[in-house]
């Protein structure tokens, strides 16, 4: 499989619009504690005449034709009426294009509209779902732009729908949401999201999201005093420091205003490119270590500096010694509130995700590495994690717990 975004809501979804983030868009999309399918969090699309989403981070790199994605949402209210709601956009045909509810019949369908809801089309067969059963159901979509007409693929808990095809013509492929774009009102919450640009990973099927964050300090390499403090505390973060972790843990990541005492600060490193802070990641409170690799990782992090000028800055996860940049920035204006930098893993920087042994891919012995090139003004990191997607495995325990009569599931087969 060849995954390129992987949410479960974890991070809190605050990382803005855009290429480089990702992003709930609208007062109505919120981030859930007490209803979840897995974690610590789901996203909950409640809107009342008014839009909401849970975006992907815009325009793929490289572009692509083919969107696979699957979630899992639990339809509390559905629309009432003619509505897309999980889509993905060829801005070539102004089309939307994905999961569609029609009102009629009250069935959801693959489907396909303009962004203002117009030209409306479904595919020849859908399938009813009963609002507010509790159940989270598996959404596995492929939409396919690269010719006319483009086509819609969807199956729900691993029924096909009849598929839609469109004439209209090819085009790239911008972000995937999960919600609308037009003014509804509705009830949906969504987790345990994965996405690809490959036709042949259709459908993705049963998987769910873990999160990960530093549990303990890796190996430093501090040159002298002053190199990296806690926050703004003037505590130095030395080579014999085993707690630098818990200024970097925070789920979700940190916003609103900052806290200039929990963070790594780069102060003055005498070496930039070989000083830094090093974390080994470990499973968040409530989840368990992982058996099986994960077939998707994102990796987020928040970070800001104290003043204005211009600084560098580089956070590099640690694969057996092999550096996966998720932030690297050269002479950058200094910006003193949270700013959020993302990267996909598809593999370990080293090779093919594993479990176990320390070598090439090793997911339970990943590390991150704070590096500051320039620190004038001084450079924070505040907080970084891990976001990882895992096939589920049907046999084995799991950990299960009521939430006002429906239920949340850690996956506990695979770990």
């Amino acid at each position: 499989m060849t995954p390129i975004f992987t949410c479960g809501g974890e991070c809190g979804c605050v990382l803005g619009s855009g290429a480089s983030g990702h992003t709930l868009s609208g007062a109505a999309a919120t981030i859930s504690t007490s209803v979840k399918r897995t974690g610590d969090r789901s996203v909950r699309l409640n809107p009342t005449a008014t839009t909401a989403a849970w975006l992907s981070p815009a325009n793929p790199s490289p572009a692509t034709r083919h969107m696979v994605w699957r979630l899992y949402r639990r339809f509390d209210a559905h629309p009432a009426a003619n509505l897309m709601v999980s889509t993905a956009a060829n801005g070539s045909a102004a089309r939307n294009l994905g999961l569609a509810y029609q009102s009629s019949d009250g069935k959801y369908y693959a489907g396909a509209a303009t962004s203002a809801g117009a030209s409306f089309v479904v595919g020849s067969s859908g399938i009813t779902i009963p609002a507010n059963d509790g159940v989270w159901h598996q959404i596995d979509v492929y939409v396919n732009a690269s010719a006319n007409p483009n086509t819609v693929d969807v199956k729900i808990d691993g029924q096909a729908l009849g598929q839609l095809s469109l004439a209209v013509v090819a085009g790239d492929l911008t972000d995937q949401r999960n919600g609308n774009t037009v003014s509804a009102s509705y009830d949906y919450y969504d987790d345990d999201w994965i996405l690809s640009g490959t036709a042949a990973d259709y459908p993705i099927g049963a998987g769910y999201v873990n999160h990960f964050v530093p549990t303990a300090d890796g190996t430093h390499n501090v040159a002298s005093s002053a190199d990296f403090q806690r926050g703004n505390t003037a505590v130095d973060i030395t080579n014999a420091t085993t707690t630098a972790w818990q200024l970097v843990d925070d789920v979700p990541l940190p916003s609103g205003a900052v806290d200039e005492a929990d963070n790594q600060r780069a102060v003055a490193p005498v070496n930039p490119t070989t000083d830094y802070v090093e974390g080994l990641f470990g499973p968040a409170s409530g989840i368990s270590t992982p058996t099986t690799a994960p077939r998707s990782v994102e990796c987020l992090l928040a970070y800001h500096q104290i003043a204005t000028q211009t600084g560098s800055m580089r956070v590099a996860l640690n694969d057996n010694g092999t550096l996966g940049d998720v932030l690297n920035i050269s002479a950058q204006a200094g910006v003193v509130t949270y700013r959020y930098a993302r990267a996909h893993f598809a593999t370990g920087p080293a090779g093919a995700w594993v479990i176990g042994g320390g070598g090439n891919g090793d997911f339970t012995d990943l590390r991150v590495r704070f590096f500051s090139a320039d620190a004038a003004p001084d450079q924070c990191l505040d907080a970084i994690m891990l976001e990882a997607e895992f096939a589920e495995v049907a046999a084995g325990p799991r950990r299960v717990k009521p939430l006002f009569g429906n239920q949340a599931v850690n996956r506990a087969a695979t770990f």
